[in-house]
């Protein structure tokens, strides 16, 4: 899942449910973000290690089984089933096949 709105955090918790594992990649802390139950789920989802939060996490490059994430000082590798992204209108260039996102 990478995002760091309502949406992002909503489609990680219902996954969670449904696959038993999700990790989330936020841009950064969520502040005034997003909806304060939705924090209190999020958090509650990752005290109980149903979700993980890579917070400040750049998404460096999506392959089809792993996606390689900028955490701190050196690439971490995480694989994957599905990559969700939630990025607003239109997700960053580089992933994206719409025209007019390019």
């Amino acid at each position: 899942m990478v995002g760091g709105g309502d949406a992002a955090i909503e489609a990680a918790i219902a996954l969670e449910i449904a696959a038993r594992r999700c990790t989330s990649r936020i841009a950064e802390k969520f502040s005034n973000r997003i909806k304060p139950k939705n924090q209190e789920r999020l958090d509650a989802a990752a005290a109980a290690s149903k979700v993980s939060v890579l917070y400040e996490a750049q998404v460096k490059e999506i392959r089809s089984d792993v996606a390689v994430l900028g955490v701190g000082a050196a690439p971490r590798e995480l694989p994957n089933d599905y990559v969700l992204i939630f990025a607003g209108e239109c997700c960053p260039r580089r992933f994206s096949k719409r025209p007019e996102c390019r």
